[in-house]
């Protein structure tokens, strides 16, 4: 991560919730660190690296809006070599930047971070400030309250 892009991301804080995509392309086996044992799939080492990121992303009203499996190799792909392969795709909604911050700088998410590494083949992460987002908690409660009085005034 680049701490000049990391710091202008911050300084530029809209206060409110953003989406991070992650395009991943995961190793068929994972890298052989401590912690990883003999025979684990990079699905289970990634396993571990969530441990920490989802109590840490709840805690925070932060939680996935999208994730699937790789339907086919890119099909789009303009002055980026390599790019062609990836295993998955998934968004990620954080309620607010300094939520991202508090989760990466946590020293409890330090040690979390290298199985992610040694899952992860290559990944890109880039945040969006989603204009329209079906993940977002506030939406779903009106969808629910409204659905609830539909229901009462029937």
């Amino acid at each position: 991560m680049s701490y000049p892009l990391l710091r202008k991301f911050l300084e530029e804080d809209t206060g409110d919730d953003f989406v991070m995509v992650n395009v991943i392309d995961m190793y068929d086996k994972p890298l052989q660190i401590g912690g990883v044992e003999p025979g684990e799939t990079s699905d289970q080492v990634l396993a571990k690296y969530m441990q920490y990121m989802t109590p840490a992303l709840l805690a925070r009203a932060s939680h996935p809006v999208l994730y699937g499996q790789a339907a086919n190799t890119a099909m789009d792909i303009m002055n980026a070599e390599g790019m062609e392969e990836w295993s998955r795709g998934a968004g990620m909604r954080y309620r607010s930047r300094r939520d991202m911050l508090e989760i990466a700088t946590n020293p409890a998410f330090a040690g979390s971070h290298e199985f992610k590494i040694a899952a992860m083949r290559k990944t890109i992460a880039f945040p969006i400030d989603p204009w329209m987002q079906l993940g977002d908690p506030r939406l779903l409660l009106a969808l629910l309250l409204g659905l609830i009085a539909c229901a009462l005034s029937w």
